[in-house]
């Protein structure tokens, strides 16, 4: 297990190889430079499966970034997806405002190698990664 402790926040990363499955678990504050540091330290993790399934989740966390840097967050997300021949990302939040952003990230995807899901359970959201028909509760696209 890998963790990336700020003063405010941790992320801790499990490699779960019998699912191959790539779980990425938050506590407390995310800001957009943890978030950031995330994306950088995936994409340079030649370890990981080329399909990297993942399981993010926020439950126990809150991003404290400006709803404005969404996009610069997606611009470096679809350039770590670069690193993968796919991405299969399940975003599992209980919280509006994380729900909010996670839907704003999810309409600004413009990548077709990225498959990216909001959940907010944790049944759901596996059900999906291991390819089980469950409907995401946030999967429309508004363009």
């Amino acid at each position: 297990m890998l963790a990336i402790h700020t003063t405010t926040g941790s992320t801790y990363w499990t490699f779960m190889s019998e699912d191959q499955l790539f779980v990425i678990s938050h506590n407390g504050q995310l800001s957009y430079e943890h978030m950031r540091e995330n994306y950088l330290k995936i994409a340079a993790d030649r370890s990981l499966p080329r399909t990297l399934n993942v399981l993010h989740d926020c439950r126990n966390g809150h991003f404290t970034y400006d709803i404005g840097q969404v996009q610069e967050l997606v611009s470096i997300f679809e350039e770590m997806s670069l690193c993968f021949d796919q991405v299969v990302w399940a975003d599992l939040h209980n919280q509006p405002k994380m729900t909010a952003y996670g839907f704003m990230f999810a309409n600004l995807i413009d990548n077709p190698r990225i498959q990216y899901r909001l959940f907010s359970s944790e049944e759901e959201a596996m059900g999906w990664l291991t390819n089980k028909r469950v409907l995401a509760i946030k999967q429309l696209k508004v363009r």
